[in-house]
């Protein structure tokens, strides 16, 4: 059960929905209060939810220190807002200015500056603005079961520094008058490491109906089991690219079925590739974004052009390649496979194990 901690400043525009319905999501002891304790000793996630830009509402030091040392945070809307007093706490979100969106304004104390935002009517569905996955943040776990959503939001202009990965965009677009920099995607959700812990953010939350939205609470939730370290992200797209001959295509379908039950993510392709097809680009590009190939080794597969392109593609790339035997022994391999440890097809589900054990699948 992880320890989440939600402060929530008096006044926030959706007062205990957040708290009310993480529990829903995942095993979340969760905790509400006002203003971050002093002590974070029992606190596995620290949720900084819409705080209001004053100098001790976020006290920097502490919250720094608690992720530097190991803890998890996930700050919400105006705990990052770029302009804010906390500058200390959001320079380390890698949260940067957008200079074109602060402007001087002649007031009668002098000069003032001004921050320029986009904001929808929330009563105004012709507003809504969508809401995208950075290509960067594609197989990142805090974007698991995220798709694009819309929301009607405030938004403002912000840059990333170098080490934070984005994850989601804002698109305001001309659905309202705003500034032209708002006809650029503007990142509003990422996320990065520091010290021994994880940062994460989403600059949206002004309105209340964005806390009841089942994409946000789907991302919170995501964001809690990154930043407490249940979930990490991979650089690659699937955990295993399955090698097969078509005329092999029931047992690769069971192999294929076992391993989705272990949430591994395995790129098979059924179409079967016939002479003169080509070796295509989505196979290359799979291949490429595989942790490893399994090769289910019949006496089909090892005559099949095709599968040998796919391992001899794998073997050049030097990926891990586990070969599968189904009705085959060992001496029919070809001389470069017998290398490697084989698996016999009716142990595949421990090999499946054994994958998600090395970090593969999702959490």
């Amino acid at each position: 059960m992880l320890r989440v901690c939600i402060v929530e400043p008096q006044g926030h525009p959706a007062a205990g929905v957040l708290g009310g319905r993480l529990p829903e999501l995942g095993k979340f002891a969760v905790r509400t209060v006002q203003a971050v304790p002093d002590s974070l000793d029992e606190v596995d996630a620290l949720v900084l939810n819409n705080i209001v830009s004053e100098p001790p509402s976020v006290p920097e030091e502490s919250v720094l220190r608690f992720t530097e040392n190991g803890g998890g945070v996930f700050a919400v809307h105006d705990s990052v807002f770029p302009y804010a007093a906390n500058r200390k706490f959001i320079v380390a979100c890698g949260i940067r200015a957008a200079s074109d969106l602060v402007q001087p304004i002649q007031t009668a104390n002098g000069i003032a500056y001004q921050v320029l935002m986009a904001k929808a009517n929330p009563d105004d569905p012709m507003q809504c603005f969508p809401v995208r996955p950075f290509p960067e943040g594609v197989g990142h776990p805090i974007l698991q079961d995220i798709v694009e959503f819309e929301l009607s939001e405030e938004v403002w202009g912000q840059n990333l520094g170098t080490g934070v990965r984005p994850l989601l965009s804002v698109d305001v677009g001309d659905r309202i008058a705003s500034h032209p920099r708002f006809r650029q995607p503007i990142p509003v959700c990422a996320c990065k490491a520091l010290g021994q812990g994880r940062l994460a953010f989403f600059s949206l939350g002004h309105f209340p109906g964005t806390y009841e939205h089942p994409q946000f609470l789907r991302l919170t939730a995501n964001a809690l089991l990154w930043v407490c370290k249940q979930a990490h992200e991979s650089q690659f797209a699937h955990d295993l690219f399955l090698s097969f001959s078509s005329r092999n295509k029931d047992e690769a379908r069971q192999i294929y079925e076992h391993a989705l039950a272990l949430r591994l993510r395995v790129f098979m392709d059924e179409r079967g590739l016939q002479p003169g097809d080509e070796w295509n680009d989505l196979l290359r590009k799979a291949l490429v974004e595989s942790q490893e190939l399994a090769l289910l080794a019949t006496k089909e597969s090892l005559q099949s052009e095709w599968v040998t392109t796919e391992w001899g593609a794998a073997w050049v790339l030097q990926k891990r390649i586990v070969p599968i035997l189904f009705r085959c022994d060992i001496d029919d391999l070809p001389e470069r496979l017998r290398r490697y440890q084989v698996i016999d097809f009716h142990a595949h589900e421990r090999y499946l194990r054994e994958l998600r054990e090395r970090g593969g699948g999702v959490t």
